[in-house]
């Protein structure tokens, strides 16, 4: 499959003029001079020098300004660096299944010793409030009945990846070194291995200019534990949806 391909699944979501509108009415833009164009909101120096006007990156809480007006309501969102990023509305059978199988896998081994998140927000900074497929925080759900868990609590965070794999090993895998969470896991199904991302550092070649020191790649028939837990064992073949069988062409 061909990145074009695969970054079609999930694409920056432009503003529409009603959103746009909803933000500015809600003092979002107070003292900013800001303009509409193509679905991305441009931010002008107030003070009238001629600069080039930048993108205006959404805050959390002019994203959650949106999600309370029932701005993407029916579509599946999340926001990363300032920029909203909308995935196919319909999970395919294959990332449903792995996410059931990760989540059940990671209730059975840290129920009760962890918040365990699946498909549920972080927060990363002002900017970004991903939901990754599953994630694992410090303390215990009732930890966070008043906020998301921060990067700070958070000791893994978990992509499953059948049709995003650029998307996720490139710009959210940027994201989450940025904001300095400890490990990574993309649960690659097209390649059918697990990649795990540690040691968060400045990378030049990465998007945000931040990735990770190692990858590791563990294979269908190997097995991977967290930093946090590297006692507990998980077989990469049981977090993997069933291999898709190829019919038997007749002689």
């Amino acid at each position: 499959m061909s990145t074009a391909t695969l970054e079609q699944t999930i694409n920056e979501r432009p503003l529409t003029r009603h959103e746009y509108h909803l933000l500015s009415e809600a003092g979002a833009f107070e003292g900013k001079r800001v303009e509409l164009i193509g679905g991305v909101i441009y931010e002008k120096e107030v003070d009238e020098k001629i600069i080039e006007p930048r993108a205006h990156l959404l805050t959390r809480r002019e994203y959650q300004l949106l999600t309370q007006a029932g701005a993407f309501e029916g579509r599946r969102v999340e926001l990363i660096e300032g920029v909203i990023y909308e995935k196919m509305a319909a999970m395919l059978s294959p990332h449903a299944s792995a996410c059931r199988k990760v989540d059940r896998l990671f209730q059975a081994a840290f129920s009760g010793q962890a918040a365990i998140g699946l498909q549920l927000p972080i927060v990363l900074n002002d900017n970004s409030e991903p939901e990754p497929d599953l994630s694992l925080a410090r303390g215990s759900d009732a930890d966070y009945d008043d906020h998301n868990p921060l990067a700070s609590e958070v000791l893994l965070a978990l992509e499953v990846s059948d049709s995003t794999l650029s998307i996720d090993r490139r710009t959210k895998a940027s994201a989450y070194a940025r904001a300095q969470i400890v490990e990574y896991w993309i649960l690659n199904i097209e390649e059918r291995q697990l990649e795990i991302h540690r040691g968060p550092q400045q990378d030049s070649a990465m998007p945000l200019g931040w990735g990770y020191s190692t990858r590791l790649i563990v294979p269908e028939s190997g097995r991977a534990a967290t930093l946090w837990k590297p006692n507990v064992e998980f077989a990469v073949a049981d977090l993997l949806p069933h291999a898709p069988t190829t019919p038997v062409k007749p002689h």
